[in-house]
């Protein structure tokens, strides 16, 4: 395994292959093994990035300005108000307008003829930026929270 990755140096060689556009039989057949082998170790990578992807997002939302649980089956036109209000508590500006808080939940979130199909978190990460998580804290996490 790279010392600085949760990759292993065949996996990372299987993935600059891949982004090259080759084949896992043509990647097989170059590293002398199966494309059986080729295409676990390629599951096996993206496996890991995806957890690495969702364990960042996480850290985000852990250090976030602020956050905002979303139910399953509330209107998402409901959010932007929720949003304000909670930030005036925690003495945060949010930089968006309502309909721009609606139109980043329509392209991010789990939504579905505005009402979210699962719940989410909507928070506001350090730099002010606008982050869907499917990871849920409880609303004692935020106690202390700045």
């Amino acid at each position: 395994m790279s010392s600085k990755s949760f990759l292993t140096e065949q996996q990372i060689k299987i993935l600059r292959l891949r982004a090259k556009g080759m084949k896992q039989s043509e990647i097989a057949e170059l590293l002398g093994t199966s494309r059986a082998n080729i295409s676990i170790l390629e599951r096996r990578a993206m496996e890991k990035i995806e957890k690495a992807k969702n364990t960042l997002l996480l850290w985000e939302q852990i250090n976030s300005r602020i956050s905002l649980p979303v139910k399953r089956g509330e209107d998402i036109f409901d959010v932007p108000e929720r949003l304000f209000k909670k930030a005036d508590v925690y003495g945060v500006k949010v930089p968006y307008s309502t309909a721009e808080i609606i139109a980043f939940l329509v392209e991010h979130a789990p939504v579905e003829d505005r009402l979210a199909r699962r719940d989410f978190t909507l928070f506001m990460d350090t730099k002010g930026r606008l982050r869907i998580s499917e990871c849920l804290f409880n609303e004692l996490d935020e106690v202390g929270k700045d």
